[in-house]
Formats: C-alpha cells, sequence, structure tokens
C-alpha cells in the first residue's frame, strides 16, 4: 500500500522517503571484501558462465552449475582440443536435466579457474544441450575444492581454496 502511494503521489512524504533510498549509491561488494581471487563471470540468463583454462591451453567458457556433480564439455568442444593431455578412466551413466546420458570420463592434466590451478581433474564428455558459445559445464568436482560465493550486482565469484 505505501509503494502504491508513493507512486499516485497521495503520501508525499513517504514518496520522498523512497526516492531519498533509490537515489542512495549501493556498495556493490562489501567494504573490506578480499578480491584478490575475483573470477569475471558472464550473466546468461538466470545463470552464470566463468572462463577456464584446460591443460594450460584451451580456453573454455562453463557454465557453473552447482547441481551438476562432474564439470562436463560437449562432445563438439572436446573434440576441438587436443586430446594427448587426456586419460580415458571409463564410460558411466549421467542423469542429467535432460534425462540419462552416457558419457566418457576423462582426467586432464590441469584445469585453471581464475589464479587457482588444480591437478588431474575429471570431466565427463556427454550429448550437453547449451547455447553455441558454451563449451560445457563447471561443476562440484571443482567447485567442491573452494569456499566459493558469487556476488550478482560485481558480476563475479569469489573463490578461496578450502
Amino acid at each position: 500500500a505505501k509503494l502504491r502511494a508513493a507512486a499516485d503521489g497521495s503520501d508525499p512524504e513517504w514518496a520522498a522517503t523512497l526516492e531519498r533510498h533509490l537515489a542512495e549509491p549501493r556498495t556493490e561488494i562489501a567494504p573490506g571484501a578480499d578480491l584478490s581471487n575475483a573470477i569475471p563471470l558472464e550473466r546468461r540468463g538466470d545463470g552464470y558462465v566463468v572462463e577456464v583454462t584446460l591443460n594450460d591451453q584451451a580456453k573454455l567458457k562453463l557454465l557453473v552449475d552447482t547441481g551438476a556433480s562432474m564439470t562436463a564439455l560437449t562432445r563438439e568442444s572436446f573434440r576441438r582440443l587436443a586430446r594427448q593431455h587426456f586419460s580415458l578412466l571409463g564410460t558411466r551413466l549421467f542423469n542429467t536435466a535432460n534425462g540419462d546420458s552416457r558419457g566418457d570420463i576423462y582426467r586432464t592434466s590441469a584445469l585453471t579457474l581464475g589464479e587457482e590451478r588444480i591437478e588431474g581433474t575429471n570431466i565427463a564428455i556427454l550429448d550437453l544441450k547449451t547455447m553455441d558459445d558454451i563449451d560445457g559445464l563447471l561443476g562440484m568436482n571443482v567447485l567442491r575444492q573452494f569456499h566459493f560465493q558469487i556476488d550478482q550486482s560485481a558480476g563475479a565469484m569469489q573463490i578461496k581454496r578450502r
């Protein structure tokens, strides 16, 4: 009711208070926050895309997915990579948002997220339906190694090793 009164001008005092609050500058990142491990994010609909480096050479765009147990690449993205730095570990069935999918699991020599390098990360190669320029999903097998927080207003993810 107060917002309606402010909008229609029937309560000028409340309208002035609302205008004052809306005009105040907002701090996007908490004062004193450690930004040394802030990783830029790109907003995509309701999700966020982060850039990672695989095997010290390939830069990939991955959708941050806390519901994915394992980091996954599309088959097309995997085909574009130099495979000499991957070890095939086996095949398993994955339960994805698009239903069950059989995928190969490979071990990378390294995955770099921001300034953090993770040796020997497992990745799944799946028939994922993503936007054309997204290479896959950044899953919890990587994210659980960090305390992480997404700052939506700053468009960044803070990470700190556990």
